[in-house]
Parts: C-alpha cells; structure tokens; sequence
C-alpha cells in the first residue's frame, strides 16, 4: 500500500502521525519528506521565511566555492552535510 500526502509543516503534527498509525497498523513503513519547490511558495510567503530567519540565532557560513558546491548537491538531492558551517549566535 502506498498514499501520498501534501500538507504544510504546520499540519504534521501528533494527529497526523496517528492517523498515519493508524493507516498503516502492523506494517513496517519508509517514510521519504520531501519540501516542495520555492515556486510554490507565495512571494509573501518567502518574505516572510526569510524574515524568520534572520532573527534566529542559528546561521550558516560558506567561504570560497563551498557555497556553490553544497548549492549544487542540494539541487542534485545528493546527501549534504551543512552541520560544519553551523554559527550559533551566543
């Protein structure tokens, strides 16, 4: 058995997860989440994320070409690891 659900991060939540449970009871499961695109996302919607963003107190720094090669492996959807370029603001 397969489903496919689209909903926004607000809506993943306990609820959702036993309905989930529920769906699916007894079986072993393969969950993939995938964000969709930035042109589904409304321009108001995206102002307002990058609004968030820049008062959070966690931030990334890219020197030289690492900014191009994650950019290019996230594109890819090859497996990233961004941890090592982590600040957290004190």
């Amino acid at each position: 058995m397969e489903a496919t659900y689209h909903l926004d991060e607000s809506e993943f939540d306990y609820k959702f997860f036993k309905s989930i449970k529920a769906t699916f009871k007894g079986k072993r499961l393969t969950l993939n989440l995938k964000a969709e695109s930035l042109s589904k996302m409304t321009e108001t919607e995206f102002e307002k994320k990058i609004q968030e963003r820049q008062h959070s107190s966690i931030s990334y720094l890219f020197e030289g070409d690492s900014f191009d090669d994650i950019a290019s492996k996230l594109l890819k959807e090859e497996p990233t690891d961004i941890e090592k370029y982590k600040k957290v603001k004190e």
